[in-house]
Order: structure tokens, then C-alpha cells, then sequence
């Protein structure tokens, strides 16, 4: 079993991440994080994947004060949890999407769920982690720090970085 994920993978994820809060207008910059606490309050998007060599989960997590406040569709949007639910969704679903697209320039094909959004991002972080191997890949967005987890089985054998140029 893999004890950490390949670096180019670890890149994927990180880039992605960070591109996902930009497609929306949104600066963020990468964090180092030793230790964080989500408030009770936080929540966090789960999408499984799966196909060549992959097998787990992505998850993208963020305070529900920070969702409202850079919600994309203004303050009155921000007020319907259903809405903030979705903008964290869509976090997600840009995040794996642009990973997808690098495994898919690498010839690998992968599946994705659609995203469920849960509260308590803590405890969703912490019940994934439990798959090995796990990484943490931190922004710093509006003062407040956000997360992504990837939590994966990722086969030894698999071939990344052949559509890098």
C-alpha cells in the first residue's frame, strides 16, 4: 500500500484547487497548515472517485461564514442554504474536474460522483482520513483557511505526468 501520493498527483490536486476558487473571481493563496478546527457550522463537499489506478474520495471544506461571503450570486443568494450548499458543490466539482482533465491528458479515465455536501466539515475530514493515503492541501481564502483532502488508493504502478509538457 502507498504511504503518500505521487508528487505530480499531489500537484494536480493543489493547482486544482487553487483553480477552483479562482474560476470564480475568488483570490486565495496556498496555506500552511499545521493544525485547524472547522467551527460546528463548516461544511464539506464529498465526491468519490474511482477508475485507472484510483479509488476514494475528494473532499473540499470551508466555513459557512466564508461560503456566504464570497457567495457568487450576492448576499440574498448567500441567505438560502440550499444555494451555499451548491457554491461549495461546485468548488468540488471544478476541483476534481481539473484533476480529471490532467488524468485524462495521462490516458487514465476516472469516475466521479456527484458531490454531497454535508456539515461539520471536522468530522467528514477526519472519517475519510482513515484511508491511506491521505493529504491535506490548504488555501488561505478572505482570512479564513479552507481544505482539501484527497483520500485515495492509488496503485503503485500508475503513470502520471505523460500529458505534462
Amino acid at each position: 500500500m502507498n504511504t503518500e501520493f505521487p508528487p505530480i498527483l499531489q500537484r494536480y490536486v493543489a493547482e486544482a484547487f487553487g483553480g477552483s476558487w479562482q474560476a470564480f473571481g475568488i483570490a486565495s493563496e496556498p496555506a500552511t497548515v499545521s493544525q485547524h478546527k472547522f467551527s460546528d457550522d463548516s461544511l464539506a463537499a464529498v465526491i468519490g472517485v474511482s477508475g485507472d489506478g484510483l479509488l476514494g474520495t475528494i473532499i473540499v471544506a470551508a466555513e459557512l461564514k466564508l461560503l456566504r461571503g464570497c457567495h457568487p450570486m450576492g448576499a440574498d443568494a448567500a441567505k438560502d442554504a440550499r444555494l451555499v450548499a451548491d457554491f461549495l458543490g461546485e468548488l468540488a466539482n471544478l476541483t476534481i474536474g481539473a484533476v480529471n482533465a490532467k488524468l485524462g491528458e495521462d490516458g487514465h479515465m476516472v469516475r466521479i460522483s456527484p458531490p454531497s455536501v454535508e456539515s461539520g466539515a471536522l468530522m467528514v475530514l477526519r472519517r475519510y482520513a482513515q484511508m491511506k493515503p491521505t493529504q491535506r492541501f490548504w488555501l488561505a481564502v478572505a482570512g479564513e483557511k479552507v481544505c482539501c483532502q484527497l483520500s485515495a488508493d492509488v496503485e503503485p504502478g500508475l503513470e502520471l505526468g505523460k500529458g505534462a509538457a
